[in-house]
């Protein structure tokens, strides 16, 4: 295990918002996370998954927010329902979710890229956008070594995600990779959509039909 370690990269677009975004507590806990938990499994360290994100909340006696500070989070259901949104979360918003097998702190001092990494971003809210081309985007990076045909693992999270496409590539940890219209940074944790794209690119001012994903990536839905 190391930092040069290579993964199965899978990024997920999908346009369901509202009472149906994947960061919603019914939608994520019986739909997305089952499938989820399948893939951390590969994982001998699944019972060390750490748990990050970014949320905010109205700051009392402000126009401002502040950060949402949910405590430390495990990847259980009272992890759940403390990061998720419901219909008593008030006007809470959320920005990004990342899950890491084993933990940052784990792979800091196994010095090693993790077995799973996941993330999800709110790109309307993220970004402060009126118009997008996709409401979310998410990150699903499995070592290459794990024991699962994560090509047909990703398409049904794909599914349960109700994703609108889905991509695949090989990508190491660290490796920096471009053509004409992609330019991925040198880490996959720091996947976002603002600086995947080539610099002169912003896939939120284009269509989605417009958006050019092949032969860089394999389109798989």
């Amino acid at each position: 295990m190391n930092w040069s370690r290579n993964y199965n990269l899978f990024l997920f677009f999908g346009d369901t918002a509202g009472a149906n975004a994947p960061w919603q507590q019914d939608v994520w806990k019986t739909q997305i996370a089952p499938v989820l938990d399948t893939v951390l499994h590969t994982s001998a360290y699944y019972k060390k998954t750490g748990i990050g994100t970014f949320q905010y909340v109205p700051k009392p006696n402000s126009v401002y927010s502040e950060a949402f500070k949910p405590g430390r989070l495990t990847w259980n259901d009272i992890g759940h329902d403390k990061w998720t949104l419901n219909a008593h979360s008030g006007p809470r918003r959320f920005h990004f979710l990342d899950i890491w097998t084993p933990s940052r702190g784990i792979c800091a001092k196994l010095e090693s890229a993790p077995d799973v990494y996941f993330s999800l971003c709110n790109e309307r809210d993220t970004y402060r956008l009126n118009t997008v081309a996709f409401e979310w985007m998410a990150v699903l990076a499995v070592a290459e070594e794990a024991n699962m045909d994560t090509q047909t693992q990703a398409k049904l999270l794909a599914q349960v995600m109700n994703a609108k496409r889905l991509i695949w590539r090989k990508q190491g940890w660290q490796q920096r990779s471009r053509n004409e219209h992609w330019q991925l940074p040198g880490s996959i944790q720091d996947f976002l959509s603002a600086n995947i794209s080539d610099e002169n690119i912003d896939l939120h001012q284009l269509s989605f039909a417009d958006i050019q994903f092949e032969p860089f990536w394999k389109i798989l839905l």
